[in-house]
């Protein structure tokens, strides 16, 4: 079996940036099916982690399909940032797979009074099955609509790709994964995230934070959007990769 997925690596081009033999293998084994069944799903060029249903994020094994998005590693400098500030009320708006709300649990020494929203019914039942060990409450909604409590803590991956960037992203992620969780129309970009600002202010508590991942390209902008509707303390923070990545912002 070695000698065949060997064979196959180089045939999978671009489809899997990064790829390698112990990563396929490892994919391979956790595989339900037959050798030409995976062989298959991988010439689809449908991501491993949905092939799986699994994905690893910040030293967590988390349930993934078609329904959410596939957490990145990148994503994971949100929970690192959220560990270092002391709160007991905390939201994850656009919730997706829960992955960060699962990762930060995990992590965090102290016990939280979490809620988790999206305006996915979809994603919720996944992030349902990430979280059902965890006493944490979920929310249909768009946004801060059906957010009625303040919090100490918001944390966000909302979607902010613009629909004209995106030839910068991975033909795969545009084909296999939710675009509601990815893309925003470019007219409506600044007055989707003015809103989001202002649900968020309203629902963070006095010296509340709003910790919000975001694009390079556009995350200045939001910064200056922010400041004029109120934030202070804005700071964008780098990932590892050293992107521009996170707002860090308080009330």
């Amino acid at each position: 079996m070695n000698q065949k997925l060997k064979d196959l690596l180089p045939t999978l081009g671009e489809d899997y940036p990064g790829i390698n033999l112990k990563r396929l293998t490892q994919e391979f084994e956790k595989f339900n099916g037959s050798f030409i069944e995976f062989e298959t799903e991988l010439k689809s060029a449908r991501p491993l982690e949905y092939i799986n249903k699994s994905a690893y994020f910040f030293n967590t094994d988390v349930y993934v399909d078609e329904r959410v998005l596939i957490p990145r590693f990148e994503t994971e400098i949100l929970v690192e940032q959220a560990l270092n500030i002391q709160a007991h009320d905390v939201l994850e708006v656009g919730c997706g797979s829960g992955a960060i709300s699962k990762a930060y649990l995990i992590e965090s020494k102290s016990p939280k009074n979490l809620v988790l929203s999206d305006i996915s019914q979809d994603a919720i039942d996944v992030a349902k099955i990430n979280l059902k060990e965890f006493p944490v409450k979920f929310i249909l909604s768009d946004k801060f609509e059906k957010i009625d409590q303040s919090f100490d803590l918001i944390i966000s991956n909302p979607p902010y790709i613009k629909n004209s960037q995106k030839n910068s992203v991975h033909p795969s992620v545009i084909k296999y994964e939710p675009d509601i969780a990815l893309f925003l129309e470019d007219s409506e970009y600044d007055s989707w995230f003015k809103e989001f600002f202002l649900g968020a202010k309203r629902s963070l508590n006095k010296n509340g934070w709003l910790l919000m991942e975001g694009h390079e390209f556009n995350l200045d902008n939001l910064a200056e959007l922010a400041r004029k509707l109120g934030f202070n303390t804005i700071e964008c923070i780098k990932d590892l990769t050293g992107r521009d990545r996170l707002l860090r912002m308080s009330i």
